[in-house]
């Protein structure tokens, strides 16, 4: 959601989010699809996807979220990690 929203909100020129989990999902939440639709964002298009060295390795900043040892290590490459309780 929080990429959804970053991506709504921000010049595309300049920066664009992706999203991506040490253990993604089969599909977005139902709920997420309701919630983010109220905000006029559209996720039905959205698949989560598996974070890998290789995708990480295309940022210029990894924000991860409580994954610890599962987040790829990528030499050289800024990584902040928001200690946030897994929502489930």
């Amino acid at each position: 959601m929080s990429n959804a929203l970053f991506n709504s909100l921000v010049d595309p020129e300049k920066a664009r989010g992706i999203s991506a989990g040490t253990q993604p999902g089969t599909r977005v939440h139902p709920e997420v699809l309701e919630a983010m639709s109220e905000l006029g964002v559209d996720l039905s298009f959205v698949q989560p996807q598996l974070l890998t060295p290789e995708l990480a390795s295309t940022a210029d900043l990894l924000i991860t979220m409580g994954c610890g040892e599962a987040c790829p290590y990528v030499p050289g490459l800024k990584r902040l990690d928001w200690p946030l309780e897994d929502p489930k």
